[in-house]
């Protein structure tokens, strides 16, 4: 039997499967990196329980890991925030004048050096406002009319994220096994993609997270000691989210420092300030060396162009499957030159 049209049959089905599949590549490779992540617990409850109870609780494990922290640093920063607006409305301030002294600012300072007569008054501000609050009302009916499909969606993707989830942790050797199968170059090249992919995955999920949250908590504790005490858990969050992304947390902690300086309060934003500069971007470079790899360290552009060009394609996820697939395409092309160098 030829097998050149069956081979075109395969290469053709893999890439339709992947088309008619790609509206839940990121569920599917989202349950494949925590499968990936939480299969040695797995075989350790299989060696005394059925599979199938160690496949359910290896998912409850995960959910609780992964949820548990989310909910109560969430939880505790809707309560920060909650007792920060308490404290602002309890403060006495008073703001109808607070919103003529703004006016009056921007009249003197900006508008009245401008060609023509720009003033504003309380009644263009309040008009500003109205169609401001009209404009967020109609956004709002227009989430609320959609809100039933997205709770019904969640729920299917939850259900499909259990079910392959549950297929990844139980079927791995298979589709290992399939996997280096179906590579036209060999078992041993596919033990070099498989161990480098894995490699990575567990690199940026346990590294680049583990990083960013130390950046976050250090850039959080910088501004309660500058005096941001009532929103340490909400910055928390935040600035843990922005340092997963190359910019990281200095894109909302230096603005901070230099209107503290700005305010008078030169201590406080030199702190932040020196803090990002000194402490908070070197915990990369302490950290990463002993949490990535050498061997699947990459190139720091690639790095940025890989996490950007996963976040365009595949969302939040992106950060974890841009590298991993720039990863895959840097050892396609590693073992292409091994294969071809005429010294080897």
């Amino acid at each position: 039997m030829k097998l050149r049209p069956l081979t075109i049959a395969v290469i053709f089905a893999l890439l339709f499967g992947a088309y008619f599949l790609r509206g839940y590549f990121s569920l599917i490779m989202l349950a494949a990196i925590v499968a990936y992540i939480f299969n040695p617990l797995y075989k350790r409850l299989a060696r005394s329980l059925k599979n199938s109870n160690a496949a359910m609780c290896t998912l409850l494990i995960s959910f609780l890991a992964l949820l548990l922290p989310v909910i109560l640093v969430i939880v505790l920063s809707a309560i920060q925030v909650k007792n920060a607006l308490e404290s602002f409305s309890a403060s006495h301030i008073d703001l109808g004048k607070l919103g003529q002294d703004a006016l009056d600012w921007i009249n003197i300072s900006i508008l009245s050096h401008l060609p023509g007569d720009h003033q504003l008054s309380m009644n263009d501000l309040q008009n500003y406002i109205s169609k401001g609050a009209e404009a967020v009302a109609h956004w709002f009916l227009n989430t609320l009319s959609s809100s039933v499909s997205s709770v019904a969606g969640f729920f299917t993707a939850i259900i499909l994220y259990i079910y392959i989830f549950l297929n990844f942790l139980t079927q791995q050797d298979r589709l290992i096994d399939t996997a280096k199968r179906l590579n036209p170059l060999g078992f041993k090249k596919s033990d070099v993609y498989l161990h480098r992919m894995g490699a990575m995955t567990g690199a940026m999920v346990r590294g680049q997270f583990i990083i960013a949250l130390c950046q976050g908590l250090t850039s959080a504790i910088f501004l309660y000691v500058a005096g941001l005490h009532s929103l340490f858990f909400f910055m928390l969050i935040i600035l843990t989210l922005l340092s997963i992304i190359p910019l990281g947390a200095g894109i909302v902690t230096i603005p901070i420092g230099i209107v503290l300086l700005l305010t008078g309060d030169i201590w406080q934003g030199a702190l932040v300030l020196l803090g990002h500069f000194l402490v908070v971007t070197n915990i990369d470079n302490v950290l990463r060396p002993r949490l990535v790899p050498k061997h699947v360290r990459l190139n720091p552009a690639l790095t940025l162009l890989a996490v950007f060009a996963g976040i365009g394609m595949f969302g939040f996820l992106g950060i974890i499957i841009g590298p991993v697939i720039m990863i895959l395409i840097t050892t396609t092309v590693e073992m292409y030159l091994e294969a071809t160098d005429p010294v080897a």
